[in-house]
């Protein structure tokens, strides 16, 4: 049996820092004393792999084979590493795969309204040739 472990993303005024994996904070659950007095950084994972929006599927798999989670974050660059959103296992593989493009939509819009993301999709564009996916989002 595979376990899934869910991540919240910790930003230091915007920087991607690391994740705290909601496994971890189930233990401190049943013990108000401490949840009381533990922080993120405290738990904090920070060797958690990131992706660039121009980062190739493959390149975004490769990620994915070091890391645990079902999503990975996305980040403007590596220098500054601004949390710019999320990318999911699921439709890394869909996109490889050459999943149609409506479905690959569907996927990323139950995925944005399901979590209440604070911003539209304006753009999704699959180039299946060059196996690149990038998500254009913007402020509502």
């Amino acid at each position: 049996m595979q376990t899934r472990f869910n991540y919240l993303y910790v930003a230091d005024h915007g920087r991607f820092i690391g994740a705290v994996s909601l496994h971890d904070v189930k233990n401190y659950l049943n013990t108000p004393e401490l949840a009381k007095v533990v922080i993120a950084e405290d738990i904090l994972h920070d060797s958690i792999p990131v992706v660039r929006p121009t980062a190739s599927l493959t390149v975004a798999l490769e990620r994915f084979g070091q890391h645990d989670g079902e999503r990975l974050p996305v980040v403007n660059d590596t220098a500054t590493k601004r949390l710019i959103g999320t990318i999911a296992k699921t439709d890394v593989i869909l996109a490889l795969a050459g999943a149609p493009l409506d479905q690959l939509l569907w996927s990323v819009h139950k995925r944005l309204n399901k979590r209440r993301v604070l911003t539209c999709l304006t753009s999704v564009k699959v180039e299946r040739n060059q196996h690149a996916l990038t998500k254009t989002a913007s402020a509502c």
